[in-house]
């Protein structure tokens, strides 16, 4: 019999050596693949946004200067994973996002090439968008006080660069000492039982002090969020309040807690988001990027994707 005769077959080292290659290989085959989806994904998504133009753009010819008012006008129509959204304006204004999966593509009168993204006010990629229900978030005109429960003879005044960002802001300065409140001039309809409402608002202050949100229901309910201190200076009050009861108009007041705020007292509120959420989102409005007004500039609701 022969003795020591060696048995052929792969090292350790060399097995090793093939799974890497073959995960290599696999790795580089599924990014190609993935690659090859997403772009006929985002070619499919601009050659419907493209159509929808090419449609509007046939309809106005018999409509000028006028909007359809919606796709379905145009004989468009989306389901299973392509979604449309559609925004008519005045003189034949329009804007058009159509979306598959985290994919968005945006039309709109001036531009017949679709652009990466959606429409401002619509969702964008995937990402969707929120309203700011604050109807004068930057404080372009006066707000309110209420002279009631603020101390009696407290002025307040619009400020055109009073902002922290010397954008518009409103102040309330206090003539005697007692509680402070200011108004945040907004209504958010159709809140119900356990909705939550996330505020954020630039407040500056004159003392160290705290301060509540408080939001009044229209079945006469006033919910408040937790204590929030302040420096002297601007602060940014980020809090939440929990709806306690089902309503309807509801209106945000900034109210002091502190029953002793000297007289003198100095409150500069602006920037203020309001959103249906469990927490605050960064501020904007119409007028920031990607975002649009629901009615009338810088004295309504606004929308758009949020800001981080």
């Amino acid at each position: 019999m022969l003795r020591g005769q060696k048995q052929s077959g792969f090292t350790i080292v060399e097995l090793l050596i093939v799974v890497v290659v073959i995960a290599i290989l696999a790795a580089i085959t599924i990014v190609a693949y993935n690659g090859i989806q997403n772009r006929a994904k985002s070619s499919a998504v601009q050659n419907t946004a493209a159509q929808v133009s090419k449609k509007i753009g046939l309809w106005q010819v018999d409509n000028p200067n006028t909007s359809p008012a919606s796709l379905a006008t145009v004989g468009l129509s989306f389901n299973g994973t392509t979604t449309s959204e559609y925004s008519p304006g005045s003189n034949g204004e329009w804007c058009a996002t159509i979306t598959s999966s985290n994919v968005s593509y945006s039309v709109d009168y001036l531009r017949a090439t679709p652009s990466v993204g959606g429409c401002p006010g619509h969702a964008s990629n995937g990402v969707e968008a929120i309203t700011n229900y604050a109807t004068n978030p930057h404080a372009v005109s006066t707000g309110s006080a209420y002279t009631n429960q603020t101390p009696a003879g407290s002025t307040l005044a619009y400020l055109p660069t009073g902002a922290q960002d010397s954008g518009s802001a409103f102040r309330v300065v206090t003539t005697a000492a007692g509680q402070m409140r200011l108004a945040i001039p907004h209504t958010v309809g159709n809140v119900s039982l356990n909705d939550t409402i996330s505020i954020g608002v630039d407040l500056y202050s004159s003392v160290a002090t705290s301060v509540q949100i408080e939001m009044g229901l229209s079945t006469g309910v006033y919910p408040k969020s937790s204590t929030v201190n302040l420096n002297v200076g601007w602060n940014r009050v980020e809090t939440t309040v929990p709806v306690i009861a089902s309503a309807g108009v509801t209106v945000i007041q900034l109210l002091g807690t502190a029953f002793n705020t000297p007289a003198g007292t100095t409150w500069i509120a602006s920037r203020a988001i309001i959103t249906k959420s469990t927490s605050p989102y960064n501020y904007a409005d119409g007028n920031s990027a990607n975002w649009s007004w629901n009615g009338t500039p810088n004295s309504s609701t606004s929308k758009g994707t949020p800001i981080l």
